[in-house]
């Protein structure tokens, strides 16, 4: 993460000098907050969009509407997002955005099922999905990676947990917050079909 100060040229003359890095940093002079952003994710990389993201929001560099329009590339561009910027701040991100959707979903007021295809050590993770055939998907990636310990976890979560929908992958993603939770017991689990025998 580049700090908690960020999102303008003294903030990048103060961390890095006023010699530039790499030649387009006079190009970030004219754009807005937004703009800046969006034009060192792409230079940068997908795994650095978080934290860019992080220090520009907190440098007071972006409105709430432009938090609540750039946080699912940012979630969604890196392969690991709780590893990009930990939970706590992506809570924090998303508390701040309000709800936030990129399929013009109103935030939910009744309770929602939800699945995520994970090990047992990560069921608490934020990502999770509507569609039970994706959470077996992902189930079965970690059985290849993780020595056959894949598992869809199943909960139902009050409309205050969920932070988001996301189906920019075609996921019916769900984002929560973790700690909004209810208890997850080995009942809630089953066991994916595609890799167990």
């Amino acid at each position: 993460m580049f700090g908690g100060m960020a999102g303008s040229r003294s903030y990048i003359d103060q961390r890095w000098g006023t010699r530039p890095l790499w030649p387009g940093w006079d190009s970030l002079d004219g754009l807005s907050g937004r703009g800046q952003l969006d034009a060192l994710a792409l230079r940068f990389g997908r795994n650095l969009y978080p934290a860019l993201l992080f220090d520009w929001w907190h440098g007071g560099t972006l409105t709430v509407d432009d938090l609540r329009a750039v946080l699912p590339d940012a979630w969604c561009w890196p392969e690991w997002p709780q590893r990009a910027l930990g939970v706590g701040e992506w809570v924090g991100l998303f508390r701040m955005a309000g709800f936030v959707s990129d399929t013009g979903r109103v935030a939910p007021t009744e309770p929602v099922t939800v699945h995520r295809g994970t090990t047992w050590g990560r069921r608490r993770g934020m990502a999770w999905t509507t569609d039970r055939r994706r959470a077996e998907w992902f189930a079965d990636r970690w059985m290849l990676w993780a020595t056959g310990s894949g598992m869809v976890v199943t909960a139902t979560v009050d409309p205050g947990a969920v932070l988001a929908f996301i189906d920019d992958r075609r996921e019916s993603e769900v984002v929560l917050d973790p700690g909004a939770l209810p208890p997850i017991r080995k009942r809630d689990t089953s066991r994916s079909p595609g890799l167990v025998t």
